[in-house]
């Protein structure tokens, strides 16, 4: 998939061409991406605290870790947020593509998070 510093001396045989990362936003109406990074990176990496019982219970709190984390991975790429999920744990089923935004309102719903 990508590149990373502690994998650069990993011979795989059968692993394709290394795929760069970008971060494009997809304008949900269209499905299209907006481009959003400039250039491609070959890897990002990022750190987030949180407490293990947000990620168990599988509510609001998950929500704020993966928040916690995307948004980390973005700033990789000098963009600040991913505004689908707000760090408060506050989900944005319509910023999601066309293609998605039904499901996640669905489970969002489902799992008393909207």
């Amino acid at each position: 998939m990508a590149a990373h510093p502690t994998q650069h001396n990993v011979l795989e045989l059968d692993r394709p061409a290394i795929v760069p990362f970008r971060v494009d936003r997809i304008y949900p109406a269209t499905g299209r991406p907006q481009l959003l990074t400039p250039e491609s990176r070959p890897y990002a990496a990022a750190d987030a605290g949180v407490l293990l019982d947000d990620l168990a219970d599988l509510d609001r709190g998950l929500l704020q870790a993966t928040a916690a984390l995307a948004d980390e991975l973005l700033q990789a790429y000098g963009y600040p947020e991913t505004g689908l999920i707000t760090r408060s744990g506050q989900l944005h089923p319509s910023q999601f593509a066309q293609s998605n935004s039904g499901a996640v309102e669905q489970w969002a719903r489902r799992s008393g998070l909207l």
